[in-house]
């Protein structure tokens, strides 16, 4: 999914076990950009994630 919606969105998400945490059930977003980069990333997100099927 991470590289789906890289490729798509052009935004990166990095699974939590990138940062010592065992559970596969995490991401973790980094907030450096403004605000409105922020808000556009998780539009994006939405939309991509309410079509999304991973095969």
């Amino acid at each position: 999914m991470v590289l789906d919606f890289l490729l798509q969105e052009k935004v990166l998400l990095v699974q939590g076990t990138a940062f010592n945490w065992p559970w596969p059930d995490h991401f973790r977003i980094v907030t450096l950009p403004r605000v409105d980069d922020i808000e556009l990333s998780l539009s994006k997100f939405a939309r991509f994630l309410s079509g999304y099927h991973q095969l």
